[in-house]
């Protein structure tokens, strides 16, 4: 086959399986949005304010203007047309999608592991079908994600371009880390990745040597990587310690959190059941607990022991696989807390793919050494493949809607506070006020403090004299608020009077 038809053919393969599962997304609203995306006015049209907003306002602790200026441009394009945002998300991760694809093939090729192009596709697929790929995809704000794995895939693309001699390769690799880093923070664990792939590509025999010949000959080339990332580190610190104030979590909380992380995504990885956009931060007591947090930290401590153990045994892919996945995660493995969430799928977009390139690897090995067995493994394999995309089409289905994606997170997690506010939100926005009334009472009696919405809905019921107890219970929060809250008074009186 040429290398003209069997590009062509990958790449028909990738797009009709991406297409598969997320073309429904032409049809979905904004889910989730408001703030990053369809209030901000700032990204509404392009002009020189806009700009200079983007490069100098972090929203909620993220500073990533590269991704903002991805949304301007839809603006400018599509306007409010939610669908056409959505398929621009679609588009980038089928490139990135596709880049898996020509990046795995080129490392296979280096090494001479197997079916160079079996395993690319392989891996390319599990990446482009998976459901942990969901949330990313689907949901418009999320494009950050996207972004910086785009340029992430392409700075180590070319990085292995320069390995190979090709000197121009060199800048292009340091000017996409840089687009990746603008796109999002989570980039900056880059330069430690390419000290990783470093050890696969150095042609020492023994693994000491490899690590020997990366600390010698390849640490000086990393220093520019080094210094944009520690920019931008410090960058994000600071937005995000503005924007949460003091962490009140313990280092050895937010260790414990990163062990069941660690485990959490790899069980997502292989069996992605009950997935949901959003989960609930547990208790502290929860968090303390031995069942939280040992399986993770036993894992990590018996497969770093296991990785290594082969690594210096000349079997040294997978200790790289998963010192990379461990590396990529770190930002947002919990190690560092931000936000309500304990865990989120889109954080091991693009984690999760060392770990598929060994797992395929592995299977790659598998049928290589055991003729008898290739039926069964691939069978099965086809078999995994087909669920992750059942998986992923009936995911994507979660995200059409405020109303669909809050129902489907409240039946994951029953108790989360957020969901049951939002759906009551999106049921009081379409004048279902009864159903929006048992979200809130169900939150007030748990104790949250839904009085102001529970006066809105009470008023459009015509139910004056539960809104004056719930108004009753608001405490204004300053000289703007006291003269909202006087207008407010003023309706529940007029109600009074009406009835």
């Amino acid at each position: 086959m040429s290398d003209r038809l069997s590009f062509l053919l990958t790449i028909s393969i990738l797009a009709i399986a991406t297409l598969i599962i997320y073309s429904q997304v032409v049809g979905h609203a904004f889910v989730w949005d408001t703030n990053h995306i369809f209030s901000n006015e700032a990204l509404r049209s392009f002009s020189f304010d806009n700009v200079f907003w983007m490069l100098s306002h972090p929203i909620i602790g993220n500073w990533h203007p590269l991704t903002w200026l991805s949304h301007m441009a839809d603006y400018s394009v599509f306007g409010d047309a939610a669908g056409y945002h959505h398929l621009v998300n679609v588009a980038i991760h089928l490139a990135n999608s596709i880049l898996v694809f020509f990046l795995i093939r080129q490392l296979c090729q280096w090494r001479l592991v197997g079916s160079a192009a079996a395993i690319a596709l392989a891996s390319a697929l599990v990446f482009a079908v998976h459901p942990l790929r969901v949330e990313s995809v689907a949901w418009v704000a999320a494009r950050k994600d996207l972004l910086y794995a785009l340029f992430f895939l392409v700075s180590i693309g070319f990085y292995v371009r320069y390995r190979k001699g090709e000197r121009y390769a060199y800048i292009i690799s340091i000017g996409a880390f840089v687009a990746a880093l603008l796109s999002k923070s989570m980039a900056v664990t880059l330069p430690a990745v390419l000290l990783i792939l470093d050890l696969y590509l150095s042609q020492e025999n023994s693994f000491k040597q490899k690590i020997i010949d990366t600390l010698k000959h390849r640490l000086v080339e990393k220093l520019p990587y080094l210094l944009f990332s520690i920019g931008i580190a410090a960058v994000t610190l600071v937005t995000q310690s503005e924007s949460i104030g003091e962490d009140k979590l313990t280092l050895i909380q937010q260790s414990k959190i990163a062990a069941h992380n660690l485990l959490f995504y790899i069980e997502k990885l292989v069996l992605p059941l009950n997935l949901s956009p959003f989960y609930p931060f547990p208790l502290m007591e929860i968090v303390d607990s031995t069942s939280f947090w040992l399986p993770g930290a036993a894992f990590f401590i018996g497969t770093t022991f296991v990785t290594t153990v082969l690594a210096f045994r000349s079997a040294p892919l997978p200790f790289i696989c998963w010192s990379i996945y461990l590396v990529s995660l770190l930002p947002a493995s919990g190690i560092v807390h931000v936000g309500s969430a304990v865990s989120a799928d889109r954080y091991t977009y693009l984690p999760n793919l060392s770990i598929t390139v060994g797992l395929i690897v592995g299977i790659a090995s598998l049928i290589r050494r055991t003729p008898a067995t290739r039926p069964f493994v691939i069978g099965l394999t086809c078999f995994w493949l087909i669920g992750l995309t059942a998986l992923s089409y009936q995911q994507v289905k979660f995200w059409s809607s405020p109303l669909s994606m809050w129902t489907h997170v409240l039946r994951v997690n029953p108790d989360t506070a957020i969901a049951h506010r939002n759906i009551s939100t999106a049921y009081y926005r379409q004048g279902q006020y009864t159903l929006a009334l048992e979200h809130l009472e169900y939150l007030s009696h748990q104790g949250w403090p839904v009085e102001r919405e529970l006066t809105a809905i009470y008023l459009a019921i015509g139910d004056c004299n539960s809104a004056s107890g719930a108004f009753d219970l608001i405490r204004p929060t300053g000289p703007e608020d006291a003269a909202d809250l006087k207008q407010v008074r003023e309706t529940i009186e007029a109600c009074n009077t009406k009835h």
